[in-house]
């Protein structure tokens, strides 16, 4: 079994209020580019039945089942997704950061999905 990890234990994040966005997920310390700081389990769900929070990937919708689902958009994102959906024992999500994250500078990734960052690879 994997040992949870408490929010206000977690290594790299924090929630806080995000002005105009209601909760947000924050670095808790300077984060470096490429770093994965996140992986999230994530359960599969049939696209009608749900319209927010849902990620699409292969052709599967999902839901990210922690801290990952209240990652703000951002049309200038600092981090994205990559998803694990042929593992069917534990599917995952992990978001990475494509640029440094200060401390304090709220992480955010584009729901849009139309245009990647570079070196982005999906």
């Amino acid at each position: 079994m994997t040992d949870v990890t408490l929010l206000n234990q977690h290594e790299y994040l924090s929630i806080k209020l995000s002005k105009g966005k209601g909760r947000g997920v924050f670095a808790r310390k300077d984060i470096a580019k490429g770093t994965v700081f996140l992986v999230d389990p994530i359960v599969f769900i049939p696209k009608r039945e749900m319209s927010n929070y849902i990620f699409e990937h292969a052709k599967k919708t999902f839901v990210a089942m922690g801290i990952g689902s209240i990652i703000n958009h951002s049309a200038r994102p600092n981090c994205f997704w990559e998803a694990d959906v042929k593992n069917k024992t534990n599917p995952t999500i992990s978001f990475k950061t494509f640029k440094k994250v200060k401390a304090g500078e709220e992480l955010l990734h584009d729901y849009l999905w139309g245009e990647y960052p570079e070196g982005f690879d999906y």
